[in-house]
């Protein structure tokens, strides 16, 4: 589906690249998560891919033809979705998706608009004028947009953003369905929960280069064999020091209480010395490393004892 080769790009006022030799391909039907810190190179990469900006160096593919947004074999492939929002506000939503077809030189689909405004919950506000929807609206009108034509492949650079928490979720469950018929998307996101629930496979960027390529399950061990203890507690300084004596466990405060790191084999003494701390416990939950947890160990930014090598 999508092949990329050694890509690179260096803006001319940069002392790096932003994109440093970058190389994956992503199959057909796979959900790919396009992971990094800020400024890690994501934004550069999808614009490259949607052809706003041109590479210095570098192949890539669409189905074995060379990308080149002059070549209709290309625009009927990609739909694209882009992190800024960009209509022209005196339209509806349906008026904009009716225009859209004739972009692609096809015939206009008056089902395929249905389908789409009622798929991403627009469909009440298919008469209304663009300027008069709330983010979230707009956000999903880019995704029916970007959708129109039936691309192969789908790039989205955080399609979440101000979207209520319940349109989220369906939203959600519409990406995984397209993926799931066959549709090649490419995802970026801070929204790591996100990442973790639709994709297979995650990639990760820093400082322009791919540190991480990886199916969702192997992505999820690299850092190591370890658990998680998320600990409720009235007496946060007592349960520290607990552990805090036990260079096995590596120890800091959360939200809730305390938070403890061990390795999985050492989960009996885990529970004894939670045994010692009992009375000035109210809950506690033994969870896997979260994606999110993983993917701040492995881009350097998580000060913790597991995070410095010791898990």
């Amino acid at each position: 589906m999508l092949e990329i080769q050694a890509l690179t790009k260096r803006y001319k006022s940069a002392t790096e690249n932003a994109l440093d030799s970058v190389s994956f391909s992503v199959g057909d039907g796979s959900f790919t998560a396009l992971l990094g810190p800020n400024g890690a190179g994501k934004s550069t990469l999808i614009s490259v891919l949607s052809g706003i900006v041109k590479p210095d160096a570098g192949r890539i593919e669409i189905d074995g033809i060379p990308l080149s947004f002059r070549d209709r074999r290309i625009l009927s492939r990609i739909g694209i979705v882009p992190q800024e929002i960009a209509f022209d506000y005196v339209f509806t939503p349906e008026e904009i998706l009716s225009l859209e077809f004739g972009y692609f030189g096809l015939r206009k689909d008056k089902e395929r608009i249905r389908f789409l405004l009622e798929r991403l919950s627009l469909d009440e506000k298919k008469n209304v004028p663009i300027r008069e929807l709330s983010g979230g609206m707009k956000r999903r009108l880019m995704i029916a947009k970007a959708l129109i034509h039936r691309p192969t492949l789908l790039l989205l650079d955080e399609p979440t953003a101000g979207v209520d928490p319940n349109l989220r979720t369906d939203l959600q469950v519409f990406l995984k369905e397209l993926s799931d018929d066959g549709t090649s998307i490419v995802l970026t996101t801070h929204q790591l929960e996100d990442a973790e629930k639709l994709c297979d496979r995650i990639l990760v960027l820093e400082r322009g280069r791919l540190i991480a390529d990886e199916t969702r399950k192997d992505f999820l061990v690299l850092a190591g064999d370890y658990l998680i203890a998320d600990i409720e507690t009235h007496s946060k300084e007592r349960v520290k020091s607990v552990f805090s004596a036990n260079v096995e466990y590596a120890v800091e405060e959360s939200n809730a209480g305390v938070r403890i790191i061990f390795q999985r084999k050492a989960r009996v003494d885990f529970l004894r010395l939670m045994a010692n701390a009992a009375t000035e416990i109210e809950s506690f939950q033994i969870h896997s490393p979260s994606l999110e947890d993983v993917f701040k160990e492995i881009t350097g930014k998580k000060e913790n004892a597991y995070a410095r090598g010791s898990y």
